[in-house]
């Protein structure tokens, strides 16, 4: 939905990224795993060959070609980043360091400069360093960790025929699917830079800390019930 609303160049592969991590799962919960990957396995490919338009395909090569797109130089401005970071690569430049050092004599973005280098983990390195990177990526455990901790119980709900799921797990891994579209685009990309994304980011957090929460009261009202 945010990448929907807001012009970032990738938002058909981000949307893709949440439509397919999203249903994914749902199916698989009742369809089965193996029958799942295939369908969908099928179905992305389909839907990356009706992407292959000019304008998107220009999109794509520009990632590895600094000639396929008149609008960025992402091989130049990926390279800038690491020269950044490595310039500080504990704690590195400060936030919001990447656009003005990209205007620097120093450079390898120069004449143009630019405001990020198109990759979330190398952004967020040059600016904030391996500690910045190790607080995102221990972040990211922890929703995953989050989430995993109702896979059991939806197998076992999936597996005895049952088709209701608590509203704690539902709640819990549609947030953590759609936080899996940020990672995708920050691939190619730094996705919050961009409000709407940023906003949409910890929305989708908080969902998942409200459904640890809803799993924690219900296991703790449980604990608590006459045996």
């Amino acid at each position: 939905f945010a990448a929907a609303l807001t012009p970032i160049p990738n938002a058909p592969i981000v949307i893709a990224a949440g439509f397919v991590s999203t249903n994914l799962l749902l199916f698989a919960i009742a369809w089965g795993v193996a029958r799942t990957l295939r369908f969908f396995g099928v179905a992305y490919i389909v839907y990356a060959f009706g992407l292959s338009t000019l304008s998107h395909m220009e999109r794509v090569l520009s990632i590895g070609d600094r000639g396929a797109n008149p609008y960025d130089n992402r091989p130049v401005l990926l390279a800038e980043g690491v020269r950044q970071w490595l310039g500080a690569p504990l704690f590195g430049n400060g936030p919001d360091s990447y656009p003005r050092l990209a205007g620097g004599v120093t450079s390898l973005a120069r004449p143009e400069g630019a405001e990020h280098a198109h990759n979330l983990w190398v952004t967020i390195g040059a600016e904030q360093g391996v500690v910045g990177v190790a607080a995102m990526a221990g972040f990211g455990v922890l929703i995953v960790a989050t989430a995993h901790r109702f896979r059991p119980r939806v197998v076992a709900a999936a597996r005895s025929g049952s088709a209701s799921v608590s509203l704690a797990a539902a709640v819990t891994l549609s947030a953590a699917c759609s936080l899996s579209t940020i990672l995708v685009e920050g691939l190619a990309d730094y996705p919050l830079r961009n409000a709407i994304v940023r906003n949409f980011m910890w929305v989708m957090i908080g969902w998942v800390l409200a459904g640890r929460r809803i799993d924690d009261l219900q296991q703790a009202k449980a604990r608590r019930r006459p045996q």
